[in-house]
């Protein structure tokens, strides 16, 4: 019985070293520091891939290509709160784009905060919600302000 606990130790203690010895050959690195490296890396080369942007490029050309990647960027925001608002519904996101749209609601509202007591109360009040499912989409709109 000696023996084997002799032998788990050895094995322990053989094992602590392998990982000591990894983590010194990582040469300081954390995870989040190779994370960050590859993600950075990854956002640049993409940045590479889907430039339009040239040396030749006139100020007005560079205003017009971050305007039209700033309004997709807040088109595909919009779309995925309508889904995620959808889905809290159990609709689908067209019925919901429809449903907000009966309303008066403009889906890019969802993403504003003055917006978000107004557009909780329409629907709190349309849709008959329970104090707690109010509480809920409360939350989920606030958090489409992240």
């Amino acid at each position: 019985m000696n023996n084997c606990a002799d032998i788990i130790s050895t094995s322990n203690s053989i094992n602590k070293k392998k990982i000591s010895n990894a983590a010194k050959n990582l040469k300081g690195d954390s995870f989040g520091s190779i994370f960050n490296k590859i993600v950075t890396d990854k956002i640049a080369n993409s940045i590479k891939q889907n430039s339009t942007i040239t040396s030749n490029s006139s100020p007005q050309e560079l205003g017009e290509d971050f305007r039209k990647n700033l309004e997709e960027e807040m088109n595909q925001r919009v779309d995925a709160a309508v889904e995620r608002l959808a889905n809290f519904f159990g609709v689908g996101k067209h019925l919901m784009k429809a449903i907000l749209q009966s309303l008066h609601i403009d889906p890019k509202g969802l993403l504003d905060p003055s917006q978000k007591k107004d557009i909780v109360e329409t629907l709190v009040k349309k849709f008959g919600l329970d104090k707690n499912k109010a509480e809920a989409l409360t939350n989920l709109i606030t958090d489409f302000h992240k």
